[in-house]
């Protein structure tokens, strides 16, 4: 007689990305902690034993079972976890880094046996007495960036309370396995036909196909493989960006991501583009301190108009996100082609948008837990704006599949992006069509690189004789070519 084996099935974000799976190790979910201060590590490895124990997505597999197409989630109750440690003092600064660096792409890359628990790796990486990184790394289909965030902070939490010799003061958070089966069922109840039906018109209606016309497929090269360009905005761009945004009484996520739509239709031509913005999924406050894969991009469709002002656009870019974020939790990428299938169509993955602000760093027995990297990635896309915000500087990050784009494409688009920012900050009424998008270094290549035809010759012969002189060298070469 076989065991019997009992789980819960797959979210629905979890079963889009286990469909991807295969494509790419980029689906991950990653964070380094920089730990200033006298640190004590046994007290850390109790933290992080508690933190595991709190959080059941920590301690959770995943079982293929025969005759399923998805894999079911296994809680195990006692689960054991190492925290590896790398001594890194001895080096000199550079070789540190260098050494920092490799370390956190290897965990990054490694592949996961989702069969083992607990799926979490921890690295910590001593670079001085008074100075540790710890590196947490997760497959995507068990956190989102929020995750990280709430994980930094409950390990902070209750380092401060183990060292003061207490035990956990925290508030019991809300399990994923509870979400992801109130999902399910929400998916399978007949109210949930209004918000099948929203989500269905909106696919119907947008054209998304739009190319860039930088795209091209190098090779034809298979799968996905990111690559980023960061790109840190000017305070005074900053400074305009918040003041345009508190002057339409708008968030400055919106107007990033009408900015960032706008330069998707002046460059692809297309009346309307659909763009993937990710939501947190997290609209209940019982979610905000749970940890699992809660996010999903939802698909945001916006017409423009060369005639709409920059304001009209962030007020239509506005509503569309309060009616997405009403009806996210009936949103499931099947809805595309109306059947479950392995093959998502490839325009649902094209153009992405996040916006994200980074959290302060956090004081605990003296010592402090700051987040020094944060890498997430759990969907596909061409390529994906993510915005974050330290204080008041922001940075825009452009993921990219180095598959479909260069380096120095994304690049030019970079400079596009901040242009027709500082340019829509400064004129907000007038039409779109009229925002400035070519930057600096594109003008040069425009009106200067490409325009360099000139050649050497000989300036003391005649036409005639430059021809002749042709001729001889070449006599196989078409001469002259005429299409009337």
């Amino acid at each position: 007689m076989q065991n019997q084996v009992s789980g819960f099935p797959l979210s629905l974000q979890q079963r889009q990305l286990w469909r991807l799976r295969n494509e790419s190790t980029a689906f991950r979910a990653q964070c380094v902690v920089l730990l200033k201060g006298n640190l004590n590590k046994n007290i850390l490895a109790e933290t992080v034993k508690e933190t595991v124990k709190r959080h059941e997505i920590l301690r959770t597999s995943l079982w293929q079972i025969p005759g399923l197409k998805y894999p079911i989630q296994i809680i195990t109750e006692d689960c054991s976890i190492e925290l590896e440690e790398i001594d890194l003092k001895a080096l000199v600064s550079h070789e540190q880094q260098r050494r920092v660096e490799e370390v956190i792409r290897q965990k990054r890359n490694l592949p996961f046996d989702y069969e083992r628990c607990s799926l979490l790796h921890l690295s910590l990486l001593a670079l001085a007495p008074d100075e540790h990184l710890l590196a947490l790394t997760l497959p995507a289909l068990c956190a989102d960036t929020q995750t990280l965030d709430n994980l930094v902070a409950d390990i902070s939490r209750l380092y401060e309370d183990f060292a003061q010799g207490r035990r956990s003061t925290l508030d019991e958070p809300m399990q994923f396995i509870q979400f992801s089966e109130w999902q399910n069922a929400l998916l399978r109840d007949e109210e949930a036909a209004p918000g099948k039906e929203y989500w269905r018109k909106l696919l119907a209606a947008a054209d998304h196909n739009g190319v860039l016309p930088s795209e091209s497929n190098f090779a034809g090269a298979d799968g996905f493989d990111p690559a980023h360009f960061e790109l840190r905005l000017d305070s005074d761009v900053v400074a305009n960006i918040d003041a345009t945004a508190q002057r339409y009484d708008v968030c400055t996520a919106d107007l990033l991501l009408a900015c960032w739509h706008m330069l998707l239709w002046r460059l692809t031509g297309e009346g309307e583009v659909l763009v993937n913005c990710v939501f947190d999924g997290r609209k209940y406050e019982e979610l905000r301190s749970a940890a699992g894969l809660f996010a999903r991009s939802l698909p945001l469709h916006c017409s423009l108009d060369q005639e709409n002002s920059f304001s009209q656009v962030i007020s239509n870019i506005g509503e569309a996100k309060r009616e997405a974020e009403g009806w996210q939790e009936y949103f499931t990428p099947e809805q595309e082609t109306e059947v479950d299938s392995d093959d998502e169509p490839e325009s649902f993955y094209s153009y992405g948008f996040e916006c994200h602000a980074w959290p302060p760093p956090r004081a605990a027995a003296g010592v402090t837990f700051s987040i020094h990297t944060q890498y997430v990635c759990f969907d596909r896309f061409k390529i994906k704006l993510t915005c974050t915000r330290r204080g008041n500087s922001l940075t825009a990050e452009f993921l990219y599949d180095r598959n479909l784009f260069s380096s120095t494409d994304i690049e030019r688009l970079g400079e596009q992006f901040e242009t027709l920012l500082k340019s829509s900050s400064e004129k907000p009424e007038v039409g779109i069509r009229e925002l400035e998008v070519v930057g600096t270094l594109e003008r040069q290549l425009l009106l200067v690189e490409w325009n360099k035809t000139e050649a050497a010759y000989p300036r003391t012969a005649c036409v005639h004789e430059l021809f002749q002189d042709q001729a001889r060298h070449q006599p196989n070469h078409i001469a002259v070519e005429f299409e009337g």
